[in-house]
């Protein structure tokens, strides 16, 4: 069929419309593509500068990897170095921990013996205290024994002897002068009673004084000088009233001259025979250093000297009682002070003097105060006879009048052995020599 041109122009129409919008879309999608294009190259520009940054960054990183990868290698090539050096330090440590192990042990035997030296060192610190302690102590011991061993005696024997010849002097004159005093008070116009003894017992209590004074004089008297008191005429002759009062004197002189400390005998006894065994061994510097220095400090034990005269003067009571006199022991003693109380304390103090001198002054020997008790043999070796000549060799003395000296010195190296040397004889009387007296001692005998 033909077409017709109504039909032709709405086809030309719709294809011319169809053309346009083929053209339009086709100029659309040309600028959509051109867009597309530019936003495209513009992304693809953007992705390749960012490639290229990656790139860069990429080969910064490659230079990294393979700066760390060389850092690496060489941290491996460390440390394997490392692994080598610790192995070999691991060695070393099992080496060292075994040296260890032995120093330990070696350690621990040091110490034990650091132990022992310090406990040997402490010992020896001890004993270097006390050696040195004991050195200082032997020191001073040294010194005190070389002034003693170095020292030479203040006195000679002679100085000695005379202040004892100078002390019997003294009680020669005492003992004078109370005889002529109290002698012609003892008046015997009547016969006295049988001589009473100590041992006789006594019925009246007035005569107990009377026992007590014979028993104090014959302590020191003697009994057989102590009856010819009692039975002699004392005031046609006081000699023996003197005889009496000296050798009463005496007697306390040597006891104060001999004494440590001026007490009683029995209480002196222990530091007697302590000092009688030292003597017997020692030699006399180590023997007298002793004996000074015990002197010195009983001393100070007992400053206080006791009251020595009193000895004496009660010694002289009893004589005058046993010997007739009346009044009473007070006034006997009273009467006593008075006269010869100066005189008493001149001789005690002469007698203290010697003491100091013998005690204290000598160390290469020993002098010695002799005095005879009554009733033993006269000697005449060792003894003077006060009135001359002994009838009978065996005759007991009596008394003693005047002190002797004896110089004793022991025999070095022997024990026990002493070398005496007698500078002054003890004078002592005799019952024979009395019977010159007269008639009273020739009845009295």
């Amino acid at each position: 069929m033909i077409p017709t041109l109504s039909s032709t122009s709405s086809s030309l129409a719709y294809y011319s419309a169809g053309l346009l919008g083929f053209v339009s879309f086709a100029s659309y999608a040309s600028y959509a593509l051109a867009k597309h294009w530019n936003l495209r190259n513009r992304r693809w520009d953007a992705l390749k500068e960012k490639l290229d940054q990656k790139e860069v960054e990429l080969q910064r990183l490659r230079e990294s990897l393979n700066a760390v990868e060389e850092d690496n290698r060489r941290k491996e090539e460390a440390l394997h170095g490392m692994r080598l050096d610790l192995e070999e330090k691991q060695m070393e440590i099992s080496e060292a921990r075994g040296r260890n192990t032995t120093l330990e042990e070696k350690m621990a035997k040091v110490v034990q013996e650091l132990a022992s030296v310090s406990e040997e060192k402490r010992r020896l610190t001890d004993a270097h205290g006390t050696t040195v302690q004991l050195l200082e102590v032997r020191s001073l011991e040294l010194r005190g024994a070389q002034e003693f061993l170095t020292r030479t005696d203040r006195y000679s024997g002679t100085d000695v002897m005379k202040m004892i010849q100078a002390l019997n002097s003294e009680i020669l004159q005492t003992a004078a002068t109370m005889a002529e005093l109290f002698g012609p008070q003892l008046n015997k116009s009547s016969p006295r009673a049988e001589y009473p003894s100590s041992s006789t017992a006594v019925a009246e209590p007035a005569s107990e004084n009377v026992k007590n004074a014979i028993e104090h004089t014959e302590d020191i008297l003697g009994p057989q000088m102590t009856s010819m008191l009692w039975t002699f005429d004392h005031q046609d002759e006081p000699i023996l009233l003197q005889i009496a009062f000296q050798a009463s004197m005496c007697a306390f002189a040597e006891w104060i001259i001999d004494s440590w400390l001026f007490h009683a005998r029995d209480s002196e006894l222990l530091l007697q025979e302590v000092y009688e065994r030292l003597r017997e061994t020692e030699e006399h510097a180590v023997s007298g250093r002793w004996r000074i220095l015990t002197r010195k400090y009983v001393r100070e034990l007992f400053p206080e000297r006791p009251d020595l005269p009193s000895h004496f003067f009660a010694a002289f009571v009893n004589i005058l009682v046993v010997a007739g006199m009346k009044q009473s022991q007070d006034a006997i003693q009273e009467t006593l002070k008075s006269h010869f109380s100066k005189k008493i304390d001149v001789l005690v103090e002469n007698a203290v003097c010697l003491n100091s001198v013998v005690g204290d002054d000598f160390t290469s020997c020993e002098l010695l105060p002799v005095y005879c008790s009554p009733e033993i043999q006269f000697d005449a070796s060792s003894m003077d006879n006060t009135f001359g000549d002994v009838s009978s060799p065996d005759e007991p003395i009596l008394c003693t009048t005047d002190l002797g000296l004896v110089r004793a010195e022991r025999v070095q190296g022997k024990v026990g052995e002493w070398s005496n040397l007698l500078l002054l004889k003890p004078k002592v009387i005799l019952q024979s020599g009395l019977s010159e007296i007269g008639a009273s001692a020739e009845e009295a005998v």
